[in-house]
């Protein structure tokens, strides 16, 4: 099966191969998307300074929150308001996972939930790259993928997991923020 002229063992070569090759320092890119969050009041002004990397044992580094507004789960959130198409107090969690030693991007989980401005249904979205491919076959569980639905906890409730293209960590989170809200869509300049 194809998908816009690409298979799908191609797309996963695609994303596999984003994975090698981006060897940027994750934790700064992300920092300065922060910054423009802030800029635009959507966050704490501290923001910025919450998000840290810590190595374990293991030679692995993990990139978070360390201190945010809230907890959501076993991540630190961070708290945003004024976006178009969610409530105040929506929260951002932010995980990467990294080598140390050769900066390789492992994993990463970027996600953003809250209550809908217009109905005040729950609403989230979370960006995931798993290390390992899950299922058989690349279109059984997509390494690069986007859970959209209503609870990420909930086993009720059923949500659509999507493949996407390559998107470092900070891409991502530039991504989730345009799904709510048109001040962050890409723009042509």
């Amino acid at each position: 099966m194809t998908v816009a002229g690409v298979g799908w063992r191609g797309k996963a070569q695609a994303v596999e191969d984003g994975r090698q090759k981006d060897r940027a320092d994750h934790e700064h890119r992300l920092r300065a998307r922060l910054k423009s969050l802030v800029q635009a009041k959507v966050c704490h002004p501290s923001a910025v300074f919450w998000l840290g990397a810590e190595s374990n044992p293991g030679g692995r580094v993990h990139v978070s929150f360390k201190k945010g507004d809230v907890q959501a789960g076993a991540h630190s959130a961070l708290k945003l308001s004024t976006l178009e198409h969610l409530r105040p107090d929506s929260m951002l969690t932010v995980s990467v996972v990294l080598e140390k030693r050769t900066s390789l991007l492992l994993s990463y989980a970027i996600g953003l939930r809250g209550l809908t401005a217009d109905s005040g249904r729950p609403w989230y979205a979370r960006i995931d790259l798993d290390e390992e491919q899950k299922g058989h076959g690349p279109c059984s569980h997509p390494n690069l993928h986007c859970h959209v639905g209503n609870d990420p906890d909930g086993d009720d409730n059923p949500t659509a997991r999507v493949p996407l293209p390559w998107l470092a960590p900070d891409d991502a989170l530039t991504w989730l923020l345009a799904t709510v809200d048109s001040r962050f869509e890409p723009r042509d300049n």
